[in-house]
């Protein structure tokens, strides 16, 4: 039998939250990645920081977020099922690594960085009237 690894129990229950945590944020297709797992990450709510002023954010942001987070909602479909039947934690956490570098580059492809865009989603899920603007950008990259 064998013993469990606490710190690898423990560092896979934090990425498996925060891989869940990435699409958290559903507000009708809305969805937006809080932060992507690291060893040692804060807790989504501090990863992302300090929200943009939905003031603050000028229509390309928008677009290039909207654009991203479809990017990111596709590929947590794509791994979510794979990373859940993985056949061990080595295999799952592999999967989840994986998905998490395809989307950190899903979201350098849209023009953003992870800091700019964990930023625009917490405004988002903090302004109800930002979060419906990105939800109708969203459609023409669905």
């Amino acid at each position: 039998m064998k013993t469990p690894n606490t710190r690898t129990e423990t560092l896979s229950a934090t990425r498996i939250k925060l891989i869940a945590g990435m699409t958290a944020l559903t507000l009708g297709g809305f969805v937006a990645m809080p932060a992507v797992a690291q060893e040692s990450a804060p807790p989504p709510e501090q990863a992302a920081g300090q929200p943009m002023a939905a003031g603050n954010i000028d229509e390309g942001q928008l677009d290039d977020f909207a654009e991203a987070s479809v990017a990111v909602g596709k590929i947590y479909q794509k791994y979510g099922a794979e990373a859940q039947s993985a056949s061990d934690e080595s295999e799952a956490m592999q999967i989840k690594q994986k998905a998490e570098k395809e989307m950190i580059q899903a979201i350098n492809d849209a023009d953003l960085d992870l800091p700019t865009y964990n930023k625009i989603a917490a405004a988002a899920r903090q302004d109800q009237k930002l979060a419906q603007r990105i939800q109708k950008k969203q459609q023409k990259f669905d």
